[in-house]
């Protein structure tokens, strides 16, 4: 999955005179302004007002429609993120102003259902810190109702996805994969048309993977959670004479989890092969 998320970045070339780093208060605001900027651009499906906040440079190097290009997803899907209002951020790093006089400002506001990852640049014009380069993603906070799984139900999960997986690749069609397994996240970015385009190469080579549901999987890590809240179960089944090797990557949408992106790879073992990966 394209990270269901969003993950957008625009900079350019930046020379200014050395400033001192704002202090933590003044860094929040900055921040806060910023993306309350810019999500009033979102919100409005225009971003005129959004291209006279930014940096003087940068306005030369882009204009608003530009802008509105760029950031169309987030118009396209919704995206709002007045829920940050009243919410502190934390920032990941410290922030520091480099050797070209870039000010960097990067953490994330914990927020849900989505958490937003932010990355922004400033640089310093006519006594302020304006805005030269801003990256957002906006990703599913990871949910206390979803509780990692037991290794047992974790391989319970990679079978029957794996097995739906194969009944779409048997049928040549991701239709009912597409209504029935897959979140309703990534479902919003990807049509059942999309998917089978990406495994066409399973179609074609007649691959068949229904010879898992007689092994267990082996994982190559216990089932974990990362920072994104995605459920990563990694691993392979033992098959012959072509070992099954699977990424699979669920998000918890009450009440069970759901899958947002699926690489699986047929090939004899140790044998480097083109993979098939729905992201």
């Amino acid at each position: 999955m394209r990270k269901a998320a969003l993950r957008l970045l625009f900079l350019i070339p930046l020379l200014a005179f050395a400033q001192k780093t704002p202090p933590e208060k003044e860094l929040k605001a900055m921040t806060l302004q910023s993306l309350t900027a810019f999500n009033k651009a979102v919100q409005d499906q225009d971003f005129t007002s959004f291209h006279g906040y930014i940096s003087a440079l940068w306005r030369k190097e882009i204009t608003s429609d530009k802008l509105a290009t760029i950031f169309r997803p987030f118009v396209e899907q919704k995206i709002d993120l007045a829920p940050l209002i009243g919410i502190d951020p934390v920032f990941s790093q410290l922030a520091k102003v480099d050797s070209d006089g870039i000010l960097t400002v990067q953490g994330t506001y914990p927020s849900t259902p989505n958490k937003v990852d932010f990355r922004l640049k400033y640089l310093y014009e006519q006594n302020a810190w304006k805005l030269a380069g801003i990256k957002v993603d906006v990703v599913p906070a990871a949910s206390g109702d979803g509780k990692i799984p037991s290794e047992k139900d974790a391989r319970a999960m990679v079978l029957d996805s794996l097995l739906a997986f194969n009944r779409a690749v048997q049928q040549k069609s991701f239709v009912d994969f597409h209504k029935q397994k897959i979140a309703a996240l990534w479902r919003a970015q990807i049509t059942a048309g999309q998917l089978l385009d990406i495994f066409e190469t399973f179609i074609e080579q007649e691959a068949d993977i229904s010879g898992v549901a007689k092994l267990e999987p082996t994982f190559d890590q216990p089932p974990a959670v990362n920072d994104d809240g995605m459920l990563e179960l990694n691993g392979f089944y033992a098959t012959k004479p072509n070992r099954v090797r699977f990424q699979l990557g669920y998000l918890y949408e009450e009440p069970e989890w759901k899958l947002v992106r699926v690489n699986v790879q047929v090939r004899p073992e140790g044998a480097a092969a083109p993979e098939g990966d729905g992201e």
